[in-house]
């Protein structure tokens, strides 16, 4: 699945267990994909604790890596590989973060890109990242980073840049958020609940009978069941797949869950 935003889902990254996917179902995952890159960017202004805190408080507090050097960029078929160490050889002391944490790594011009941490220890710090490295000089003189293949004379350039690495909380939000959505073209969710949710099939519902007598609260006052509440109650208890009870507050629907558990 080719989206316009620089993330892919391909069989080549996900192997069998995208097997699923049909021409509706890469438009399902298409449309959330984007509208999880539009939240994403509104929820990039969280980085205010990065541009509003000195360096030495935000590497102080133990959640932000700075003048870092680039080591070693390993390029995959989605994925990049960024190896980090200080300059001046210093050890990476007091550091507050840990794989799998969502990071960002920016230069001087506060341009970031996403990653995840694979691997820290106190020489280096290993991300991983769907964006490459990449720095464009324009004139006048302009540091940024993009998500798009970098020219080959600026390499060097990249290479003796200092880069900062700041934690970033809302990341671990986003990439659980992807991770579910991923999850729905797993061989190991049964293909019926996926065709509830993507394919948009109506949900299942036996014939049953039920008598629905009143019942006592702990207090000992008798409930009496509307007909609202006696036909939400009757749907959830006849359901094959699922049922949805909606209601504006104080319509009783906390007294209908518990009338069915």
């Amino acid at each position: 699945i080719r989206g316009n935003n620089p993330r892919e889902i391909t069989r080549n990254t996900h192997g069998h267990k995208c097997n699923f996917i049909h021409k509706k179902r890469k438009k399902f995952v298409q449309k959330w994909e984007e509208m999880i890159h539009l939240e994403e960017q509104e929820n990039n202004i969280e980085s205010k604790e990065y541009i509003n805190m000195r360096e030495k408080d935000r590497e102080a507090a133990g959640k932000c890596l700075t003048n870092m050097k680039l080591v070693k960029m390993t390029p995959g078929s989605c994925i990049y590989t960024y190896k980090f160490k200080k300059w001046h050889q210093s050890k990476l002391l007091s550091v507050k973060m840990d794989a799998p944490e969502s990071v960002l790594i920016f230069s001087s011009d506060k341009h970031a890109i996403s990653g995840s941490i694979q691997k820290i220890t106190e020489d280096y710090v290993e991300i991983y990242s769907e964006y490459e490295l990449k720095i464009i000089e324009n004139p006048p003189k302009l540091y940024s980073l993009r998500a798009t293949h970098p020219a080959p004379n600026l390499r060097d350039t990249i290479n003796n840049h200092k880069w900062t690495i700041q934690s970033w909380s809302q990341g671990n939000v986003f990439k659980l958020v992807r991770m579910n959505l991923y999850k729905l073209f797993s061989i190991s969710l049964p293909d019926r609940l996926r065709s509830l949710i993507i394919d948009d099939e109506i949900p299942l519902f036996k014939d049953m009978e039920l008598e629905l007598r009143d019942s006592q609260s702990q207090g000992g006052t008798n409930i009496n069941y509307n007909n609202s509440q006696k036909a939400a109650i009757y749907k959830v208890l006849s359901a094959m797949d699922y049922a949805l009870i909606l209601g504006m507050p104080g319509t009783g629907k906390t007294t209908t869950i518990a009338a069915i558990v």
